[in-house]
């Protein structure tokens, strides 16, 4: 289960140079998962998670899921890079 899967997704909301492989990030994207179900509840969580897994594309119509999703998958981005901060090689400036 995760709300977000691919590097396209991870790119959308946090921004580095070139030279930074993403693929890094992809194994605390579970672990910052876990952060969003403590805050949204497992019920919303579980919602929104299977809404993500089977929403068709191309659909005209915008659910409140629709609109809820960026803003979940956003601190899940965020909490992935703060878990793996440590073992990534980043310079803060």
């Amino acid at each position: 289960m995760a709300i977000v899967k691919t590097i396209t997704e991870l790119k959308e909301y946090f921004s580095t140079d070139g030279s930074f492989d993403f693929k890094t990030v992809l194994p605390y994207v579970e672990l910052a998962e876990d952060e969003l179900k403590r805050v949204l509840g497992p019920e919303q969580y579980n919602e929104l998670n299977d809404y993500y897994e089977s929403n068709p594309t191309g659909e005209d119509i915008i659910t409140e899921l629709d609109a809820l999703l960026p803003y979940a998958q956003r601190p899940v981005v965020y909490f992935a890079f703060l878990k793996g901060l440590d073992t990534f090689n980043v310079s803060i400036v």
